[in-house]
């Protein structure tokens, strides 16, 4: 929640930042939209192979990869889709407007043509490069909107979305491997069926005693002499 709002800062104080500014503000935005892609992007890693058990890590891992691309993925094309018509839009309302039909048309189509387009006119070339950056920034305070108010979505889905209750689960299926592993190497060592010994009284049958071997040997054994099946 904490990255996620602050991506929601960074891309807000983009949206109302001007065109030309001090370059101490840009790395201001910048190490703000640092800490929130750092803050949101490991947690979110780990969230899916940390929701499964260890044998599914590899599963897990792809499905973050694959939820990751088709993300970004569509954050660029939705971000591209809301800017393009704004700046095609914005553009003849500018000093773009005398120009012919196919010139205006070709500005519209691409920025970096637009751009071409204020370096081959003959005069007034000031005023079209403003008329293109005014026309790119309205596109793209928009867009840099839209990206805030999806982070704020993002912290309100994170704030209403239940624990992970998964993790004590996980915990203690863990503990309890672990228990039946120290249960079989003990039934293993020591050679008891049974293991552990049950309270007395409980139906527990009696522990055998230790019979010598030899009178002149110190060697015992037990007189069990299969161990049951350890499943």
């Amino acid at each position: 929640m904490t990255g996620l709002t602050l991506l929601a800062g960074s891309f807000g104080w983009i949206a109302v930042s001007p065109a030309f500014m001090p370059y101490g503000v840009i790395v201001g935005q910048m190490i703000l939209m640092g800490l929130g892609l750092g803050m949101t992007t490991a947690p979110a890693t780990e969230s899916i192979p940390g929701a499964l058990p260890p044998a599914n890590a590899g599963i897990g891992s792809a499905v973050d990869d694959a939820t990751r691309e088709t993300g970004g993925t569509l954050g660029v094309a939705v971000l591209g889709s809301i800017f393009t018509p704004l700046y095609a839009g914005h553009l003849p309302n500018t000093a773009f407007r005398p120009l012919p039909g196919p010139v205006l048309q070709a500005g519209q189509e691409s920025v970096a043509a637009a751009l071409s387009l204020t370096r081959a006119a003959p005069a007034g070339q000031q005023q079209l490069l403003d008329a293109v950056q005014d026309s790119f920034m309205w596109g793209f305070h928009v867009a840099c909107g839209v990206a805030a108010g999806v982070c704020l979505l993002g912290v309100l889905g994170a704030a209403l979305l239940p624990g992970r209750p998964g993790e004590n689960r996980l915990r203690e299926s863990e503990n309890a491997e672990v228990t039946r592993l120290t249960r079989r190497a003990a039934h293993r060592w020591l050679g008891r069926p049974g293991w552990p010994p049950r309270e007395p009284g409980a139906g527990s049958p009696p522990r055998p005693e230790r019979v010598p071997q030899a009178a002149d040997s110190r060697r015992t054994y037990w007189p069990y002499t299969r161990l049951p099946q350890l499943r």
